[in-house]
């Protein structure tokens, strides 16, 4: 049974410090393509309560490698979880990720 954890993201850029999304490696977020990253994800998430976090581990660095879902104007995890929007593939999709070859 997933563990349901409940708290607040303050920022995008909060996030992406302590949640490296598994499978995509991302532009440093000084760069354009880091800045256009960070718009992408932050339009996507703007409004999406709640957001279903599914970790894999952590890293060298020791941050959490996740898979992220998201269901605009949906309340329900349950239902973000079967049938959300899986953020790191969009984020493949589009151009602003790379494949993160452990």
């Amino acid at each position: 049974m997933p563990q349901k954890i409940s708290g607040t993201i303050k920022s995008v850029t909060d996030t992406i410090k302590i949640l490296i999304v598994s499978v995509t490696d991302f532009a440093e977020i000084n760069t354009s393509k880091g800045k256009q990253a960070k718009q992408f994800v932050t339009r996507a998430l703007k409004g999406c309560h709640p957001l279903v976090i599914k970790t894999h581990g952590t890293d060298k660095y020791a941050r959490y490698l996740v898979d992220i879902f998201y269901l605009p104007n949906q309340p329900d995890a349950n239902v973000v979880a079967a049938q959300g929007v899986f953020l790191n593939q969009q984020l493949l999709d589009e151009g602003l990720a790379v494949r993160y070859e452990r």
